[in-house]
């Protein structure tokens, strides 16, 4: 199972395994870090990126693709003994966690932890919780919120709980299911639409949602965690609609747009 949170070591470059469909011999893998755990420029990056993009049935677009059999994979479970704090943190709970982000590279204050398996979901809820309740937590303050409007901006920092400060350290925590099949992705179009959004699966990735305008129901699905922990809440989302193996569905990729009404 090599999906989101996973690292990849190719060619002195650390890559970072982004969704949770398979694609044979390759993976859909972001570049993020030279072999010291620098952070590499942007001009590097959007170089790598272009250079290593090819089409596949995981992905509408053209997305950087590494051979598997040239790479070396790290499970992020593998870091967390590194890290004391974020061992720590993540020995409350039963379901086992892994060390993602630029702090599993020793850089970097906030603390992404990651688990793999929706059965994590109940616990992982039910603990987080109870610190935001005793005041060991806090909201966030401020995300990595792109493709959030200011609504859905105030949502999240009112409603998070996989988000927040504790202590004094920002922590993210995702839960991701899968892995899955392609899904053998083509784009329709540019969709900007109007609802009121219900929950399918709001906690683990990929997140997912039935948006309701009028008496039509559309699935929406997102990789990024920033469309998380949204609940019943009316809603106007520009995204792309996707046609899949699995029926039509609309997508919230980096450019798209999610905003909770007032």
């Amino acid at each position: 199972m090599i999906v989101e949170g996973f690292f990849l070591i190719h060619r002195q470059i650390i890559w970072v395994v982004k969704g949770v469909d398979v694609c044979e011999g390759h993976v859909i893998a972001f570049p993020r870090y030279d072999i010291r755990g620098r952070k590499l420029s942007y001009e590097v990056i959007a170089k790598l990126i272009k250079t290593y993009s090819r089409a596949s049935d995981c992905s509408p677009r053209p997305s950087p693709l590494v051979p598997l059999a040239e790479a070396e994979v790290i499970d992020p479970r593998d870091l967390i003994d590194a890290d004391r704090i974020a061992k720590d943190m993540a020995s409350i709970f039963s379901c086992e966690a892994g060390l993602t982000g630029s702090r599993a590279w020793g850089s970097g204050n906030d603390i992404d932890l990651i688990f793999y398996g929706e059965e994590c979901v109940p616990e992982v809820l039910r603990v987080m919780k109870e610190l935001r309740e005793n005041g060991v937590t806090k909201p966030p303050s401020e995300g990595k919120w792109d493709g959030l409007g200011m609504g859905a901006r105030r949502y999240r920092m009112s409603n998070s709980l996989l988000e927040g400060i504790w202590g004094d350290i920002p922590y993210s925590f995702r839960i991701v299911s899968g892995p899955r099949s392609p899904r053998r992705p083509t784009i329709l179009r540019r969709v900007n639409v109007c609802g009121y959004l219900t929950p399918i699966s709001n906690i683990a990735l990929p997140y997912t949602y039935e948006l309701h305008v009028g008496n039509t129901k559309i699935k929406l699905e997102s990789l990024r965690m920033q469309h998380s922990e949204i609940g019943e809440v009316a809603v106007c989302v520009e995204g792309t609609l996707e046609s899949r193996i699995d029926g039509m569905v609309l997508t919230l990729p980096p450019s798209s747009k999610l905003d909770v009404l007032n």
